[in-house]
């Protein structure tokens, strides 16, 4: 059986917002699929290294669900890019995830 059949970006998606919606630095979310690899990308608030932490450590429970998937999880993290904005980062073929209910 082949991984997309078992996992879908939608799956992979909703599964990450899940796990990190009630943190409040988080802001926004895209995904992008490539045959069987899937990656996310997180923008956030300026935060510290242990909340940054917190929020790749939650990419344990898509390894956790999907344990025949390739996947990656980007924290973009204001910090680190100057005057620049972290959303320039995210493949322009990524569609954007909603994080929390409207």
């Amino acid at each position: 059986m082949a991984i997309a059949d078992q996992a879908t970006l939608a799956d992979v998606a909703k599964t990450y917002a899940d796990a990190i919606r009630e943190e409040a630095a988080a802001k926004r979310l895209w995904a992008s699929s490539h045959s069987d690899y899937f990656e996310l990308w997180l923008v956030t608030e300026p935060i510290d290294a242990d909340v940054e932490r917190q929020l790749y450590t939650a990419e344990l429970i898509l390894y956790d669900r999907f344990p025949e998937a390739s996947l990656s999880v980007h924290v973009l993290n204001p910090r680190y890019f100057g005057d620049s904005d972290p959303v320039e980062m995210i493949p322009r073929d990524a569609e954007e995830i909603q994080l929390r209910p409207a």
